[in-house]
């Protein structure tokens, strides 16, 4: 992932805020979310299943899309899953006027670039 996508700037821009800004704040709700269910290494958690998921996330294109993807999940899941949900609707009421697909993209964008980042560091901290 080197070159940020157009829309995904456009919005970056928009909000004022960093792709890193933007997956720090989306990590951090979905850690939430993980310890308000009970769950100890919460960070972990999160940021494992969000590893899972982000796949999915590629394919929705609205809220509707990311609500439906929410009601097929359960359990820690779909804690995360309604975390990304909170966050996409957070940024769409501060960005109006912007397309949601744009949104999500850029959720997207800045999740699999900053998952990427720490699996890279894990891995040299493991193997040198």
């Amino acid at each position: 992932m080197n070159k940020t996508p157009s829309n995904v700037k456009s919005i970056l821009k928009k909000l004022r805020k960093s792709d890193d800004d933007i997956a720090e704040f989306c990590i951090n709700r979905a850690t939430e979310a993980v310890k308000a269910g009970g769950y100890h290494d919460a960070k972990l958690w999160a940021t494992n299943i969000l590893s899972a998921i982000i796949g999915e996330l590629k394919y929705v294109e609205d809220e509707n899309d990311i609500h439906d993807l929410m009601v097929e999940l359960d359990g820690i899941e779909r804690d995360v899953i309604e975390s990304i949900y909170e966050s996409f609707t957070d940024m769409a009421d501060n960005l109006a006027d912007s397309d949601p697909a744009d949104i999500k993209d850029t959720i997207v964008y800045s999740l699999s670039k900053k998952l990427d980042s720490m699996d890279r560091n894990k891995y040299l901290k493991a193997y040198g």
